[in-house]
């Protein structure tokens, strides 16, 4: 029989730091790109893209889950959004239609698909949408703390 014994040895070093001289220089500071840039003419399903335009809305409550538990993080005192209606702050356009949205920004076009449902509260708006993901909650306030006012678009039953 063989027998093999191994026998390992730890020992501490203290690490020495020394100061040393730099000879080089910090580099200058790089511009940041603006945190909105898309490239030009993006179109698409985008269940995301009010949050993609901070420039025009700031995302404030977010649920995902089980259809009951994303309705119960619904703030009070919420109202359904019925019909069409167009929602405008700084150069976004949100278009509301029955099941779906649409959002513009300059050439920028991104749908939020269907099965949504808006709601609004003076000051907020946001939705919920359905999809084989699961259910998603959104609730956005206009960038400058604007009153949300929904016009009323033509095929309309009122906001």
């Amino acid at each position: 029989m063989l027998l093999v014994v191994l026998r390992f040895e730890w020992k501490s070093h203290a690490l020495d730091v020394a100061p040393v001289q730099s000879t080089g220089s910090p580099s200058a500071s790089r511009p940041q790109g603006r945190s909105t840039f898309v490239p030009p003419d993006v179109k698409g399903n985008a269940p995301w893209a009010l949050s993609a335009l901070p420039e025009c809305f700031e995302q404030v409550l977010a649920a995902h889950g089980p259809p009951a538990y994303v309705l119960a993080q619904l703030p009070p005192g919420s109202e359904i959004v019925r019909g069409r209606a167009l929602l405008r702050n700084a150069d976004c356009r949100l278009e509301i239609g029955p099941g779906i949205a649409t959002v513009e920004r300059g050439s920028e076009r991104l749908v939020i698909p269907p099965k949504t449902q808006f709601y609004r509260w003076p000051d907020r708006i946001g939705f919920v949408r359905r999809s084989a993901q699961g259910t998603e909650l959104r609730v956005y306030r206009l960038r400058g703390g604007s009153k949300i006012v929904l016009a009323p678009l033509a095929g309309s039953n009122g906001p």
